[in-house]
């Protein structure tokens, strides 16, 4: 690997692949590639022959090809063993690709395996030296940001000459991360370390790398948490089995694959074929027929069809009212599949009153993945609910402002109901009809977790705090 000679471009990959071989030896475990050699000359030495060895391919990535322009975020997104941590290896020189280059330009650091090159037989001062200059960075430098280091990890300068043996591995992982994190580096590469060590660690390793994100370095990040990704970064690829399948801004990427790996229902759509049966026959009117809209499936519970009750919460027929469609839209009602706790989020909520002279209000009542109930949106306009309504087609848009739902999955349970004397007729009710996946805002950007790493509850309101000297 070589160094770029473009001024603006730190990282330039081009159709990079990465083979592997898989070998098994007479139906034994597999093994990689220099396993059979060995196996073959001890069955030359011992005379008992080295054994059949079946031989198989396997490419961890395949014609990847992208650049990163200096001070640009970058994540890796994708499941277990999309190639996510081979790409970065191969960017950090630790593994070399079969076919293809990868050229940096710039001091590359990166954090893959925390805690990588650390002799147990050193102490931990010896250890800072050694995996100082693994790094690329000269004893004078590392000497002087020695007590840096050591303050940083939190380890008692009474252990930092003892041998590394005798560390607990929370305090190799801290000691391995404060060394990388002193590296002050134009690149760098983290995977997965973002969630080293105890939780006030971690509030310092988090607080570091949004401190080189604010000095515009380039960081390349592998991460499973979603919400990271949208925090920390402009842009994501999301690998699959070693291809590129997108690379564009992070949270359209993160949508996207969210909607697909979780299947989440962001839009549906009914139909009535017939609306009765007669009521001598079963008092049961005919449930519409379900069409699945975009992202149709769940992951999570499955929502009903639609119920039609009476005000006793017996099945009610002909019904006054019924959804024709239900779906998550942003502020210029275009569909979207996943917001950032940032953004305005609206229900779109199209149904048919069926009998005209009576008051149709729709609801929505919201629940997180734990099934704990957020809150319930409904009408608070008094005319407008004692305004009776006319037959025919009707939008509703139920508009939720920023920073209200904390990131995760929120699931919205719909309905058209009719108040009657300090009672709800409720019309059609829709369990869990609409998924909604909230992640974090982009960095820098205000938000009521703060600088913490997270902030725990069903709900996150931005709200405002007002302090004097009493």
């Amino acid at each position: 690997m070589t160094t770029a000679a473009t001024v603006d471009t730190a990282i330039s990959v081009k159709d990079i692949s990465k083979k592997y071989r898989i070998e098994k030896i007479d139906g034994k475990a597999p093994h990689f590639g220099l396993m059979s050699p060995l196996h073959r000359l001890r069955g030359i030495l011992t005379g008992k022959g080295g054994g059949a060895v079946y031989v198989k391919e396997f490419w961890a990535l395949e014609g990847v090809t992208f650049e990163v322009a200096r001070g640009e975020r970058l994540a890796i997104i994708g499941r277990n063993g999309a190639g996510k941590t081979t790409l970065l290896k191969i960017l950090s020189r630790i593994v070399a690709p079969t076919r293809g280059e990868a050229r940096i330009r710039g001091r590359l650091t990166s954090l893959l395996e925390v805690g990588t090159g650390f002799q147990n037989q050193l102490t931990g001062r010896e250890n800072i030296f050694v995996n100082a200059s693994m790094h690329g960075l000269g004893k004078k430098e590392t000497q002087e940001k020695l007590e840096q280091i050591v303050e940083f990890s939190g380890i008692d300068r009474r252990f930092i000459d003892m041998r590394v043996k005798h560390y607990s591995s929370g305090m190799r992982v801290r000691l391995a991360f404060s060394v990388a994190a002193h590296l002050d580096p134009d690149i760098l590469l983290l995977d997965e370390v973002l969630a080293v060590g105890d939780m006030a660690f971690q509030e310092k390793c988090l607080e570091r790398v949004e401190g080189m994100m604010k000095e515009r370095r380039t960081v390349v990040l592998v991460s499973h948490d979603m919400s990271s990704v949208t925090r920390y970064c402009t842009r994501a690829i999301w690998l699959e089995q070693g291809h590129v399948v997108m690379d564009a801004p992070s949270q359209e990427v993160v949508t996207a694959y969210t909607a697909e790996t979780r299947k989440a229902i962001t839009s549906r759509r009914w139909t009535q074929e017939d609306s009765q049966r007669g009521a001598a026959a079963n008092r049961q009117a005919q449930l519409p027929r379900f069409e699945e809209g975009n992202g149709a499936g769940s992951s999570g519970p499955e929502p009903s069809e639609q119920i039609v009750l009476g005000p006793e919460g017996v099945l009610r027929e002909p019904p006054a009212a019924r959804f024709v469609s239900a779906c998550v839209v942003d502020k210029d009602r275009r569909e979207v599949k996943g917001v950032t706790v940032d953004q305005t989020v609206g229900i779109e909520l199209v149904y048919d009153v069926l009998c005209g002279g009576k008051v149709i209000l729709p609801a929505a009542t919201f629940h997180d993945a734990a099934n704990v109930h957020l809150f319930t949106a409904v009408y608070t306009d008094p005319e407008y609910m004692q305004k009776p309504k006319e037959a025919g087609r009707y939008v509703s848009v139920l508009w939720i402002r920023p920073h209200l739902f904390n990131t995760g999955t929120m699931y919205a349970t719909i309905s058209l109901t009719t108040p009657t004397s300090g009672k709800l007729e409720r019309h059609v009710v829709i369990d869990k009809a609409l998924t909604l996946d909230v992640f974090e805002a982009p960095f820098g950007t205000p938000s009521a977790r703060g600088t913490y790493r997270e902030v725990k509850g069903a709900v996150r309101p931005l709200l405002e705090w007002e302090t004097s000297k009493s």
